[in-house]
């Protein structure tokens, strides 16, 4: 992420701001300006960010993720809607006040790299 350039940061707020006006949520959104990269433009959304899912979504990017490799570390067996109650309850424990939404869109993710990665595996049970 650190490779990637102004004009990448411009497409990333493009493709935000459509995400926006596509959600049927309050509109947001936001104007457009160049920064050096992707990791800054994180960081910039960060100082800026006063939504809780703002700040966690943001602080996920800036940090490396923390919470998604939690979530990949974590034991969890059982049918599918066992392993994700675990992974939710884990997060929770951990970050209470994480918004679910925020919690939800982690676990697609880790479900992602758990498929991705272990395609002969079997996930669901």
């Amino acid at each position: 992420m650190g490779q990637t350039t102004p004009e990448d940061t411009i497409w990333l707020q493009r493709l935000q701001n459509l995400a926006f006006a596509m959600s049927g949520h309050q509109q947001r959104l936001f104007t457009i300006a160049p920064l050096s990269n992707i990791p800054e433009y994180y960081a910039h959304r960060l100082s800026i960010a006063e939504k809780p899912s703002d700040v966690y979504h943001n602080l996920e990017m800036v940090q490396n993720y923390p919470t998604l490799r939690q979530m990949l570390a974590m034991e969890s067996n059982g049918t599918l809607a066992k392993q994700m109650v675990t992974l939710y309850t884990g997060v929770k424990a951990k970050q209470p006040n994480m918004p679910c939404g925020m919690i939800a869109d982690l676990i697609v993710c880790s479900l992602y790299l758990q498929f991705s990665f272990s395609r002969t595996a079997k996930i669901v049970t």
